[in-house]
Order: structure tokens, then sequence, then C-alpha cells
């Protein structure tokens, strides 16, 4: 290769969600502060080959469009969902509109939320495919390994998903 060829990035398989928080709830606090679980998530599938990006909707002034956006832009295989109880509705709605941009995604839930009410968050809310529960960091490279291959997830510790719709 030349040194003057440009080395072109894969486009990310993952996107990795911070809903906006409600305000006036416990979790709007003033001031901001990176999503250090998702940096976890996102060096961890990076470290196995999976580029990702990031995309925090706390920081953004209209976060529905900013998503919109970036979920055209990308176009991911996968959507990861962080949530905690107060804004899982709001999780659920990246997820269908996820969903509805690019039905073939698939949408996966974590967090507070889903480690507390990992069979509900899948029961109630039907745009999320999968869930991952307690630390996520392993568990979600072997997700998306086996989403990537096609396999199935039986035997994984840490997640569930949909068997049959």
């Amino acid at each position: 290769m030349k040194s003057t060829e440009k080395i072109e990035d894969p486009l990310p398989d993952t996107l990795l969600v911070q809903p906006p928080n409600i305000k006036g709830s416990l979790f709007n606090l003033p001031g901001t502060e990176p999503p250090l679980s998702l940096c976890y998530l996102a060096s961890a599938l990076e470290s196995r080959g999976y580029p990702c990006e990031i995309v925090d909707l706390t920081l953004e002034g209209h976060p529905e469009s900013a998503l919109d956006k970036k979920l055209r832009q990308m176009q991911p295989r996968n959507n990861g969902i962080t949530s905690y109880t107060t804004n899982i509705g709001i999780a659920a709605s990246i997820a269908d509109r996820a969903k509805h941009l690019n039905p073939a995604v698939k949408t996966i839930i974590g967090g507070f939320h889903a480690s507390a009410l990992p069979g509900e968050c899948l029961e109630e809310f039907p745009a999320f495919d999968f869930v991952v529960f307690e630390e996520g960091e392993v568990t979600i490279c072997e997700l998306v390994d086996r989403i990537s291959s096609g396999a199935g997830i039986d035997g994984l510790l840490g997640a569930g998903g949909r068997e049959n719709g």
C-alpha cells in the first residue's frame, strides 16, 4: 500500500445509545458526565473487532432528530440502549424508532432496569430483541458474536431474548 492511500474505517456494527433523562427526575441532576458504562461496552466490542459508536442523547437539544440522523447515517446492525427505570419508556421508543428505520436491526436493552427486570423488559416492550443484565462487557461481546454468526443465545449467561417472536 502506498503511503498516500487512505484506509477506510468500516462502518460501525453497533450504535450504543444513552437515552435522555426525564426532566425533574432524580437522574436529571445539573451537569453532565460521560456514559461510562457505554464507554466500557464500546471498548469491549472494539477489542473484539466490532466497530461501534456512542450517541449520548442527554447532550442533544433535539434528541429525536439527533437519533434519526445517527441511525440513518450508520444503519447499524445492532442498537444497544441503556436505561434506568425512569427512562425505560424512552429507551423503548428509541428501539421502536430504530426498528422503524431498519426492521432488520437487533435491539439490545441493558442497564439498571434491564438488570432488575430482564423478563419484564422483553414482555412489556416488543421492540427489544435482547436483554443484557448484570455486567455487560463480556455478555454483549458474546451476544454480538452470536447475532453476527446467526447462532442462538441458548446457554449465554447474562442475556435473554425472544424465541419465535
